[in-house]
């Protein structure tokens, strides 16, 4: 929510930008990711399950996989689960990062 203002910032930003998961985590960005969780898979996150944890990671910092670790079937059978969820197709950049946790996180619906 606001432009980098140091050079631990700026590294921050660069390691989300590769697929990486932040040094230092916004607790506010991660209680939005909760609740975002909740919408998704209809159940409060377990941060000791991996696959919870990664999937808050990805909701909270937008980070997005590598292009080498992309699949197109994952993202097609994600945008399926998608439809079954919300009853229509992602249509704005977050209901996209809910396809990217659906798609690459490891959680199970």
């Amino acid at each position: 929510g606001h432009k980098p203002g140091n050079e631990n910032e700026w590294q921050n930003l660069m390691r989300i930008n590769n697929g990486y998961w932040p040094s230092q985590v916004s607790q506010t960005a991660e209680d939005k990711a909760k609740q975002d969780f909740k919408k998704i898979f209809n159940r409060s996150p377990d941060i000791n399950n991996g696959s919870d944890k990664h999937a808050i990671k990805i909701l909270a910092y937008d980070i997005r996989q590598r292009p080498e670790q992309r699949s197109l079937g994952r993202e097609r059978t994600a945008i399926a689960n998608f439809k079954k969820i919300f009853k229509h197709l992602p249509s704005n950049s977050t209901e996209w990062k809910f396809i990217r946790v659906l798609a690459y996180s490891g959680v199970k619906n």
